[in-house]
């Protein structure tokens, strides 16, 4: 059985997540993996996800049941818990990047905060230094589409042949593709903009204050909802439902577009910043740091099916359930293409 420890420090976005196993012996089941220490008694209580529902977990001589709805359980481990909800499942083996099922397709993109790709053997990112840049997903070939756009957050395509891009002051830019001209669709979308998600003519821009804008054409930004808490990245599902992660919650938010109405479909996670939504299986893929997990919207269960060797911060499906994530923490902005993904156990 596998447990994800994190500690969560107040005011500062980071976290440090250490693998546990544990067996059904008689000693006490939780013991620290790579020579990590569990934390002194008296320390910041970190939180728990269990990796296998089902079953009974056993630590210094407390008990308790696991089901698929799970409360909240004390461990009696300096104040360890186990963390309320839907307990994680691990996939039968989260893929590894590198391996043979997740290749590298791009390098020197920088510090990747959004992916989008156009259906065409492409594949786009944004960087917070004001550039776009192109990958050839064949070759690994990267070109740089437009500069000067400001401090830029999330990316999405229109499939016309332009992306949209949100800076964090507040403005949406739309980008030609084929000839890198870019002009201002919107202002004033908060001082903290973030994701961005386009279908039908439509564009969705969320903020780190929990806005969600809609703009249609040459309407002015309408207001959706206000209470999403820090909404990063964002997906659509193409029901009339837009899905946002929330790295202040450790959580991932579903926002009903015709009423504004704001549930929370998952609260298993810790940092989140990238979304995918894989509407054909009712799926939404999250990433965290190194890790990309896959929630199940009809179970609440969580699934880790991929890791990265390095941090990264955006995630992207293709038609074929590719998928894409970023590395860019080695300073050199990788692209990650992991193979089949959506077809994972």
């Amino acid at each position: 059985m596998k447990f994800i420890y994190e500690q969560r420090w107040t005011g500062k976005l980071a976290t440090n997540r250490w693998p546990f196993y544990a067996d059904r012996g008689t000693n006490p089941v939780v013991e620290p993996a790579v020579g990590k220490k569990l934390p002194a008694a008296g320390a910041a209580a970190p939180v728990l996800d269990v990796a296998d529902s089902g079953r009974s977990v056993r630590a210094r001589h407390t008990w308790c049941s696991l089901s698929a709805t799970a409360a909240a359980c004390a461990l009696g481990l300096g104040g360890m818990t186990l963390a309320a909800g839907s307990p994680a499942h691990a996939a039968t083996r989260p893929v590894a990047c590198p391996s043979t099922a997740c290749d590298a397709v791009g390098s020197g993109l920088g510090s990747t905060v959004g992916i989008a790709l156009d259906g065409r053997g492409d594949a786009y990112t944004s960087n917070p230094d004001g550039t776009l840049h192109k990958v050839v997903l064949a070759t690994g070939a990267t070109t740089q589409v437009a500069s000067g756009l400001g401090n830029l957050r999330g990316l999405a395509l229109d499939g016309q042949g332009n992306a949209y891009t949100v800076d964090f002051g507040g403005t949406l830019h739309e980008v030609n593709l084929a000839t890198g001209a870019a002009q201002v669709r919107a202002t004033g979308l908060g001082a903290d903009a973030q994701g961005v998600a386009v279908a039908d003519g439509q564009v969705f821009i969320s903020t780190g204050s929990g806005q969600l804008f809609e703009l249609d054409n040459a309407e002015a930004p309408r207001l959706v909802t206000s209470g999403l808490g820090v909404a990063l990245a964002i997906g659509l599902d193409g029901k009339g439902h837009v899905f946002n992660v929330d790295p202040g919650a450790g959580q991932v938010d579903e926002t009903d577009l015709a009423t504004g109405a704001v549930t929370t479909v998952s609260s298993a996670f810790g940092i989140p910043t990238g979304l995918a939504v894989d509407a054909v299986h009712n799926r939404v893929y999250v990433f965290e740091f190194d890790t990309l997990s896959r929630l199940d919207l009809s179970t609440g269960q969580v699934t880790v099916v991929a890791t990265v060797a390095q941090s990264g911060y955006a995630v992207a499906l293709d038609a074929s359930g590719n998928g894409y994530v970023d590395d860019d923490a080695s300073g050199a902005g990788a692209l990650w293409k992991i193979n089949s993904l959506t077809s994972l156990g």
